[in-house]
């Protein structure tokens, strides 16, 4: 009986310890099987990362960097546009700005010297070749302008009028190098005194007109105004010419060689006025 007994305690020992081994031996083989679908799929994964995804994401990040930098371009292109239009109206402006008080500086010359016929006009051409010699304005002979009428703008004297047609007229400037264009000139000593003077050419080295004195003069210094005397029968008394810059004695000789700095600015000859010798009473 107690054999029996204990025979069956073994029985259910080994089939307990044989029930644990298939199920231990099942789950092994699950587990090695479950590793081998793991390398199998990691290695799947890396082939199709590799192959497929990669490639596919860096041509796709390609692609992007290729359309942000197009419209990188295409915005630098608009603001440089933008720029271009901005220096363009900056610069009209500045044109524009520069034609109103030119043309406030012509009116309040007008008002100043209103004894004198005044005849306005604009510039229309100016040939390099004779950049400093001659301009063409745009009135001439039926505006009542004629031959010899000095020719101003808002800072003074620029010339007179040496050939006319019914609507133009050439103006030779007093910076010609054709000598032959002297003016009569006045040194303004103080409010009741003036040197008379003749104004006998433009120096281009200096950027001065040269005028000489017969004679000596010690009162006349630097700065001093100098207008036209109207002696000439040209060019009407008081228009302003410059300023004395330096002055020299003449060597072997009586007098004196003056230096004018014209009141002038010629590369700015737009608004102009033809001064007619008739006077206002």
């Amino acid at each position: 009986m107690k054999k029996e007994f204990i025979k069956k305690i073994l029985m259910l020992v080994m089939g307990i310890i044989l029930s644990a081994s298939m199920i231990l031996g099942t789950v092994n083989l699950a587990y090695h099987n479950e590793v081998k679908l793991n390398s199998f799929y990691n290695i799947y994964s890396t082939l199709k990362y590799s192959f497929i995804d990669y490639p596919f994401e860096f041509i796709k990040d390609i692609g992007s960097n290729l359309v942000l930098m197009w419209d990188a371009v295409d915005e630098n292109k608009q603001l440089k546009e933008q720029l271009a239009k901005n220096d363009l109206l900056s610069n009209e402006v500045d044109i524009l700005r520069r034609e109103n008080a030119d043309l406030l500086d012509m009116l309040n010359l007008d008002k100043s010297i209103s004894a004198y016929n005044l005849i306005s006009t604009a510039l229309i051409n100016r040939n390099v070749e004779t950049y400093n010699n001659t301009i063409l304005i745009n009135v001439g002979e039926d505006d009542g302008v004629v031959k010899d009428f000095a020719v101003i703008n808002s800072e003074g004297l620029i010339g007179k009028v040496v050939s006319t047609t019914k609507n133009t007229s050439i103006v030779k400037l007093l910076t010609t190098t054709d000598n032959s264009n002297q003016v009569s000139i006045s040194i303004k000593i103080d409010e009741s005194t003036y040197v008379d003077a003749i104004m006998e050419r433009y120096d281009y080295e200096t950027g001065c007109y040269i005028a000489k004195l017969l004679v000596s003069n010690n009162s006349i210094t630097k700065d001093m105004s100098v207008i036209s005397s109207g002696m000439g029968q040209v060019f009407p008394k008081g228009l302003l010419v410059g300023n004395v810059k330096s002055i020299e004695n003449i060597e072997d000789g009586i007098g004196m060689k003056l230096y004018i700095e014209p009141i002038v600015n010629f590369s700015n000859l737009d608004y102009l006025y033809v001064v007619s010798r008739e006077v206002y009473e």
